[in-house]
This record gives structure tokens, sequence and C-alpha cells, in this order.
């Protein structure tokens, strides 16, 4: 986790704990969801400029439907985070979970394939003015899911 430090003094882990001690760490995470919405939304204050470090998503429970008898049923569960700075898309978090239904007599089961970028592979950063928002974003989501947001402000 490579990150600048002050004037290119100490370690990425000595500038993230002064920034902690100074109040200017930014971390948050959702509350389950299973909807389309803003699940993080954060407001840069005025004059600070936000760095993003990291957003992540989480499937929080089993996202494969239960046992049926229908042989050859398939269900699909999905998110697609939106990770925007003032309404500009800069990243997108996935979770795809086909799963397809094999119970029968001769061959019980259940053959699943997932997908999906759960963690951020961006960096950048946005100047404040009170208005301007960091958000991330849920849409097409099948399933129960958390996000979060790591940055830092200065």
């Amino acid at each position: 986790m490579p990150v600048v430090g002050d004037s290119g003094v100490g370690s990425d882990w000595e500038y993230l704990r002064k920034k902690e001690l100074a109040g200017e760490i930014i971390s948050l995470i959702s509350s389950d969801f299973n909807g389309n919405a803003d699940q993080i939304t954060y407001t840069v204050p005025s004059g600070k400029r936000f760095f993003f470090m990291k957003a992540k998503l989480y499937p929080v429970v089993d996202t494969v439907h239960g046992e049926t008898t229908v042989i050859g049923a398939t269900s699909n569960r999905r998110a697609f985070i939106s990770i925007t700075f003032d309404g500009v898309v800069k990243d997108i978090l996935t979770h795809d979970e086909e799963s397809r239904t094999t119970y029968g007599s001769y061959s019980p089961g259940l053959t699943t394939a997932n997908t999906g970028q759960y963690e951020s592979n961006f960096f950048g950063s946005i100047l404040g003015d009170g208005i301007k928002q960091v958000k991330l974003t849920s849409t097409n989501t099948s399933g129960t899911y958390r996000v979060s947001l790591l940055g830092w402000i200065e």
C-alpha cells in the first residue's frame, strides 16, 4: 500500500499514524443493504482535499438460494457499486454469482460461479467546497452487502 509520506520522511504507516492522530482519517462502513441507493456519502469540507485510498464491497450473507427441487433452476446474486467524485465515476466494484441447481436422483448438488472486483484499484483526490461529495452507490442489487470507504483529508 504505497502512500506518499510527509516530504518523503518516514514510512507509510508513520504517515497514516500522524493522519489518524490529527483526526484526518476518514473511515466509513455502510449498514447491510439489499437495494439500490447511495450507501455511503462523504461531503468534503470546504478548503480540504480528500485523498481516496480504498473502497471495498462485502457480500454479507450466503448469497446463493437455498436448496430447490427444480432441476436446472438458475439464480443470480449481484451488486454494482459506483464510486463517484462529485458525480464523476472513478471506479466500479462488482459482485456476480450465478448458481444452477443440479439436484436429482443421480447428481445432487449446486454449481456456482463467482466473479467480481471487491476492492478499488485507483488513487485520486478531490478538493472540497462543502458541497462536493464522494459517494458509493449501489445499482442492480440482488443479495445483501456492505461497502466501506477509506481515505484522509488535509
